[in-house]
């Protein structure tokens, strides 16, 4: 019992510290800028396109007396709700013109990049909300030891904040493939974006949302097996008194309750005719005792009467 008590002690405490690892790579992959990274070699920079903030970085690479050198600059960031649509600076106003090349141009391209999509408002509703149903367990888990109804939450809040972000991960993993999200016009040549590191923190989200998860799902499978083995042995324990009290006498009051069977029923195989027979051969008898009970009390009281007057004749 102690050992089964310390292992789901320490279940839950992992649980809970996978838990917590889980919210805080979602916390870093909404705040990093870094879910796709492309490399601008004719610009010399690097651009990080985020869920709500874009940056830059001017990246200089060479040779100098022999030797390989790189210069790699601050970095300088804008917010994507600066250049959404119905803001002062749009970029659809500057770059709509009827000059295909100027619409298709890379400045254009580089800007659309830069806009607010939708997915990206979605993963900026749902990593909340994971974080939040991840607190949730969190908290709970601090109370799972005392009921299992707590255990219950903590794995159901854990599910939640799991399929959120797998939903997360897998379509922001399709939509970084297509062609407009993947690839970036320059002016020279055309440049492929990568999965930064908040894509990754997202994945390692979670991978531990999913671990905690389980080990929820093991800590309430031994609360389940500890009720079962504790009903058991209360059975057992009731089971020799309900014996006891099944071999004891029934009271003249509870035989009184009982039910009469009638005749038919206290004899079902015997027919019309010979049950008819029976019953008149009951009746005589009953018949014959009534009689002999009443000559037998005439008797009596005709003695009675007698030794009466007996006693008055004596007193006389």
């Amino acid at each position: 019992m102690a050992n089964s008590g310390k292992a789901k002690l320490v279940l839950l405490g992992l649980a809970a510290l996978l838990m917590v690892l889980g919210v805080a790579f979602s916390v870093a992959a909404i705040a990093s800028p870094s879910w796709q990274v492309v490399h601008l070699l004719e610009y010399q920079s690097t651009h990080y396109h985020g869920l709500w903030i874009d940056c830059a970085r001017t990246v200089k690479k060479g040779i100098a007396n022999g030797v390989d050198y790189s210069n790699v600059g601050e970095r300088h960031c804008t917010y994507k709700f600066d250049y959404s649509p119905g803001m002062l600076d749009n970029p659809n106003a500057r770059f709509t013109s009827n000059d295909p090349f100027v619409d298709n141009g890379p400045e254009a391209e580089n800007s659309r990049h830069r806009e607010w999509q939708d997915f990206q408002i979605a993963y900026m509703v749902v990593i909340p909300v994971t974080v939040i149903c991840g607190m949730i367990a969190v908290f709970f888990s601090f109370c799972a030891c005392a009921k299992a109804a707590f255990v219950l939450i903590f794995t159901i809040t854990a599910l939640i904040a799991a399929m959120l972000t797998f939903g997360v991960v897998m379509s922001f993993f399709l939509i970084s493939h297509s062609a407009e999200r993947r690839f970036v016009k320059g002016v020279t040549g055309q440049y492929e974006q990568e999965m930064g590191q908040a894509f990754h923190f997202e994945l390692l989200s979670e991978l531990f949302f999913m671990l905690s998860f389980c080990c929820g799902m093991i800590v309430l499978k031994c609360f389940m097996d500890y009720s079962d083995d504790s009903n058991s042995q209360t059975m057992a324990r009731e089971t020799p008194k309900i014996k006891q009290t099944s071999s004891k006498k029934l009271k003249k009051e509870e035989l009184s309750l009982l039910p009469v069977p009638t005749y038919e029923e206290a004899f079902p195989n015997i027919t019309d005719a010979s049950g008819y027979l029976i019953k008149d051969q009951m009746r005589t008898a009953s018949r014959s005792n009534t009689l002999d009970s009443t000559y037998q009390g005439s008797q009596i009281t005709s003695t009675t009467e007698s030794q009466q007057l007996i006693g008055a004749e004596t007193i006389v």
